[in-house]
Order: C-alpha cells, then structure tokens, then sequence
C-alpha cells in the first residue's frame, strides 16, 4: 500500500508504513500490540478504512500451522456480538523477512483480558455476576457459532477479555490464528481430544465448546484452577475414572445453584452434554435435570502394571499409551490376554470383547513392528472413544492430516504416521467403535486413499501426495515457494514466473511438493506425466514430465509469463537435443523460443511431444545409421586393401573373363544365326 493511498489513521501513523489486507484494512507491522497476541500470533495495529473510528488490530500468524480460514468466512460479521470476530484475512509478504504470512484482522476488545496467559490466579467472581454479565454473553457467541456448525475451541480464561475498563461484561477472543484446540490446556478439553497431542485434535464442534464453558466456570467460581499442582496425566487418568464434573466439582467450592448446568456442561458423553439452547433456557429459570455420568467398568480383578493395580481398562490404556516401551512387554508375553480370559472368559455378555482382543494381538498386519501394533489396537479395544495410539503418536482421526501437516513428514511421528495407516490401524478403531456414525464414512474412504498413495513411492505419491489430500487448503510445502503461500492451484504458476523473473533460476520448476500438490488438485493430472517426473532428475524423460505437468496447470488454470517460459525452455534442453535431425532440431528451437516468448507452455508441449514427428525421426535416424554403418564398413575394406588384394583381383578377373566370354558366345551365336537364316 503506497503512502499516497493510505487514509489518515490517527496521530503518528501518517508516515507508517502499512499493508492491505483484503480492501477495507490496512495493518501497520511497525505497530505492535502485545496485549493481544494470541498463542500462535503476533498482534499488530490495524485501521478501518470504511469505519475509522472502529477499533481494529490484526494478527500474523505462523508459518507453520494452518489458520481458521474457513471460519473467517463462515463467521458473521455482526457488530452487536461480544466477539472478537475476524473480519478480513490475506496473505501478505512480511516486511522484516519479505515471506508471505496470513493475517487476519480482527474486532478489538476495548478492555483488558480476564486473566494474562500464564497466571494461575483468575478473579473469583460471584454466582449472580456469571449468570448476569458472563453466561449471557457466551451463549450469544456460541449460539451464532454453532448455528452456522462453527465450533470456537478456544474458551478459555485467558482467551476472555473485558467488553471496557469499568469491567461489567466480557468480549470472546479470537478462535482462527491456529488450528482448533490446539492452545487449550488438557482441563479445557473433553477425555478424547485431551488424550491426543494438541496439534492432532479433531475439529471439534459445539459440545467441545459448551464443556471448555463448563470448565471456565468451575475455575472463575473456584478463583482458580481446581486441578492445580496435577499433572496433565493425572488430570485425564482422573476424568476418566470419576468423570470430569466429579474431578472438578470436589475440589472446589461450588454454589448449589449452579450445579446443574455444570453438570450438563460437564458431561463426559457428548449426546448428553448440554447445548446453548439448554444454558440460555437456564439462564431465564426453566430447568432440565442432566444425565449423570457413567463411571468406567471395574474388571473383576487388577492388573499390575509399573507397580501400580489397574481395575479399569481405560485408565489402564492410558496408562500403557504414557509408557508405551514398557506396555509392549505384558502385552508380547502374552500376560495381558490371560487378565482378559481371567476376567472376561467366562462372561458371555462380554464374549465378543475376548474374541475382538484375541484378533487384535494375533501377528498379521504389515506396518510396524508386530509389538507396537498389537499393544496399539489393545488400547483401541480398552477404550474405544479414545484418539489413536502408537508410540509417540496420539491422534484423533479426523485430524490424521493436521498431525501429517505439523509433524508427521518428520522424524519419530514421520515413522509412526506411515505405521498407523499402513497397518490399517486406523481402520482398525472404527472397528473398535460402538457404532458407525456419518461422519466415519469419509474418514474410512481417505485412510484407503492415502494406504494406495503411501506403497507408491514416485513422484506424486508417497508422504507428500497424502499431506495435501489430507488437508485441502493447506500451502505448497516446496522449498522452491517457501516465500510464498500457495494454497490454490491457480496461485502456482503466478508464483513460479515471480521466482523465474527475480531470480534467474538454475534450478528445476518442480520438486515432489509441486508434483504433489498438483496431483491432488488437479485430479486429471495424465499418469504418465507423474511416471516421467519419477525419472532421473536429468533425463530427457523427467524433463519432459516437468513440462507437461505445468502445462496442463496451464490448461486448467491459464497464467504463466514469458520468464517462466524461458525458464521451462531451459530446464527442457535435453528433450530438444533428443531429437536427431539436426535441421528440425534447430527449426524445433527456434519454435520453442518463441513460443517461451509467449510463456505458452501448453503449445510447447504440443511441439515437443508429438509422437508422429517422434517416429519419423527415429525411422530416418534408424536408416541413417544403416547407411552409415555400411559407409563405414566400405571405408575400412577400402582401406585395408581390399581393391588390390589378390583375392580381390582374381574374383574380378574371373568375373570379366566370364563375362566377356558370355558377349563373344553371344556374338558367335547371333552371327551364325544370321549366316543359316540368310
């Protein structure tokens, strides 16, 4: 944005130099606001161009985690909301690095926040002041959210903000710098997404919401943290044997009169869990007794696991998922079966139980080690609603694609990702499940999908094709775009000439990241193109796969430039020299120069892979040769004496002395047939 262009945005500012964001924000990176920043994003000022006097801010935020996008469109835009609702996003080049960063301008609250991050204490407010100022103003956020199916994952203390300074009502932060629950601590989120690692939460939805809000009240009634001084282990082994209301509740100081929406919030089983709706009809006076919580099956007999007994086989599967190296022991010498048949052997009601363990510890998956995989489809069985484990993996499944994208190309998770798809573990827990609900139906037809793509290792396929499969809107990872965030197929070819124009690349267009993205945005992508890719990187034949990858991107996108044509024409070289005719090669040159000129990529791949002009010239090469070769041969019997050489000079004396004796007999005879007929 030029300085011309930029409006007055208050004292000081007139010579700040500032970015647009969409066409109604600018954001001054100079302008830092510390007070706002988000777990995964930096807050800076930002101004209002249509409404100047609004209070804006804007957040940048990081690189490697996938924002809330979508929500940004899906989230209105209504003003009269105690929501730091975001209004704008863009991806804009940063001036201190000069990489492109998405940032998202927001609604600012006009108060402080309720508590800073990393405070343990938080204000103890009273009973009346909750149901009139707090309540209130997170069912209005939530019920909006929820009504378009948004879930906001981030309700938590120091996510709240006062609406002013005089501190009589709240504003919600921000739910779209990060992926969802990725920032709230264990207390916050419900058994199942509190077992998996935080960048592997699902997304969640309004009953995630309504207990974050059950558990921000117990802590603002309490002043604090209930579970404090527990451990994040501790806190869930907790939940699970007593439930989430009785591991918060008997350690606090609770008004009777609020204990039953706490307990509806609080409720371990979603299906029962209050909703908005529930909390607003409370708040006007109608009550709804909530269901109670069922406490976790006690076994008939413990098992005895680093020392400690075990009744329960979900607080047992938490457990060995903690220790995992020493959990495989029990369960390869076979003691954890035999406590099964111990227990359950003789329990019909639970037969099929015994069966399904018994299937899972036999030894038939392929994918990592036959240990791991058993112990990991044994915790699927001991409790079934949990993420899935293995090793140091702990996944929710929908969000086997955020773990992939945060840390599963990588090291130890890299590993125990390709382990858990292709030993059909995750397959395996929807096994495991109760029952099959709607949302299991395209979950189950991806891991197949990404189980094909993982035993196919050329280009296209592999780790690379299963990330952005996996996640639709995620940036082209390609160390070629790193300053770029390129999310739409459409923005790839744009970003290539941009490379090619400012920087003079020896480098080739396209790496696995680009065949890949791609390949899973362009799904008539030819298969041959993607075989030709996995070729020698110097071979005429990967070349050739470059070109026509990014000229079908053409074809379907259009874009391209005259620099990123040049560039192609160059990587291209060893397809043009394939060709053996040296006149067509140079006309073929000077075609392609042209062409390039126009950055016409499609109709350079039309030249050079027409296969009738293919065939012509490797026929004429073929017959070439042959009268080369055969040229050859001459010269060398020439030169070696062949025309001297004795044998050579009988064979031809033979061959004249019979031919002139042919002509004189010829003659003889046509002379005495004429004499006798005359």
């Amino acid at each position: 944005m030029s300085r011309d262009s930029q409006p007055q945005a208050g004292p000081g500012l007139e010579n700040e130099p500032a970015l647009l964001v969409g066409e109604d924000y600018a954001v001054f990176p100079n302008q830092r606001l510390p007070a706002l920043d988000s777990p995964c994003g930096e807050a800076y000022l930002a101004h209002d161009l249509r409404m100047p006097s609004e209070p804006r801010y804007a957040l940048r935020c990081r690189r490697d985690l996938q924002p809330r996008l979508e929500v940004v469109r899906g989230i209105s835009k209504g003003d009269d909301l105690p929501f730091a609702c975001p209004l704008a996003w863009a991806a804009v080049p940063w001036p201190d690095d000069g990489r492109e960063h998405y940032v998202v301008v927001l609604r600012r609250p006009d108060g402080p926040r309720l508590v800073a991050p990393g405070e343990t204490a938080l204000p103890k407010l009273r009973e009346d002041f909750l149901k009139r100022h707090v309540v209130p103003q997170l069912v209005a956020v939530l019920s909006e959210l929820h009504a378009r199916q948004i879930g906001h994952r981030a309700i938590r203390a120091d996510n709240i903000f006062f609406a002013d300074e005089s501190r009589n009502s709240i504003v919600v932060g921000e739910c779209v710098s990060e992926p969802p629950g990725l920032s709230q601590p264990v207390i916050y989120e419900p058994i199942s997404p509190g077992m998996a690692l935080p960048f592997a939460r699902a997304t969640g939805g309004p009953s995630d919401d309504i207990y974050a809000v059950g558990v921000l009240l117990v802590m603002l009634l309490n002043g604090g943290d209930p579970c404090a001084g527990m451990s994040d282990q501790e806190i869930m082994q907790s939940k699970i044997l007593h439930g989430t209301f009785g591991t918060l509740v008997r350690k606090a100081r609770i008004p009777l009169s609020i204990m039953e929406p706490l307990r509806g919030m609080l409720s371990d089983d979603p299906g029962k869990r209050w909703t908005a709706d529930d909390l607003d009809l409370w708040l006007v006076g109608r009550h709804r007794t909530p269901k109670s919580h069922t406490l976790a099956h006690k076994a008939p007999r413990p098992f005895e696991f680093r020392g400690e007994e075990y009744w329960h086989l979900q607080t047992l599967a938490h457990a060995m998922a903690e220790h995992w190296d020493e959990a495989v022991v029990p369960v390869a010498d076979g003691s954890v079966l035999a406590w099964i048949k111990r227990c359950y052997g003789n329990d019909v009601a639970r037969g099929e139980f015994v069966e399904l363990i018994e299937q899972l510890l036999a030894p038939t998956r392929r994918g990592g080690s036959a240990e791991d995989t058993q112990l990991a489809g044994l915790l699927m069985a001991f409790h079934p609603e949990a993420p899935i484990r293995y090793r140091n993996l702990s996944v929710q499944p929908e969000a086997l694609g955020r773990a992939l994208a945060f840390g599963g190309d990588k090291g130890a998770l890299k590993d125990d990702f390709m382990a858990v798809i292709e030993s059909g573990l995750a397959l395996t827990w929807l096994h495991c499940q109760d029952s099959m609900r709607p949302e299991f139906v395209p979950f189950s037809r991806a891991v197949e999908t990404v189980r094909d793509l993982l035993d196919r290792s050329g280009w296209g396929f592999g780790l690379e094709r299963c990330l952005y499969e996996l996640n639709e809107a995620i940036p082209c990872r390609s160390p070629l775009l790193d300053r770029f965030l390129i999310s739409k197929i459409e923005q790839l070819l744009p970003a290539l000439s941009r490379i090619a124009e400012e920087e003079p690349q020896e480098l080739l267009p396209v790496d696995r990241h680009i065949a890949a993205f791609c390949a899973a945005q362009i799904k008539e992508i030819p298969r041959n193109a993607l075989l030709e890719l996995s070729e020698e990187p110097d071979s005429p034949e990967h070349r050739l796969g470059i070109l026509r990858l990014l000229a079908n991107v053409q074809r379907v996108t259009g874009g391209g430039s005259r620099e990123l044509g040049r560039w192609v024409l160059r990587c291209i070289s060893p397809v043009i020299t394939e060709f053996h005719h040296r006149p067509y090669r140079q006309k073929l040159a000077e075609q392609l120069q042209k062409l390039a000129e126009q950055g016409a990529l499609t109709h350079m791949l039309a030249l050079v892979d027409n296969e009738d002009t293919r065939r012509r010239d490797k026929q004429g090469f073929e017959l070439a040769r042959k009268h080369y070769d055969h040229a050859v041969r001459e010269v060398a019997w020439l030169r070696s004496g062949g025309l001297t050489s004795e044998k050579h000079v009988t064979r031809g004396s033979q061959q004249a002395a019979l031919l002139i004796s042919s002509v004189i007999s010829g003659c003889t005879l046509l002379a005495l047939t004429l004499i006798y007929v005359g």
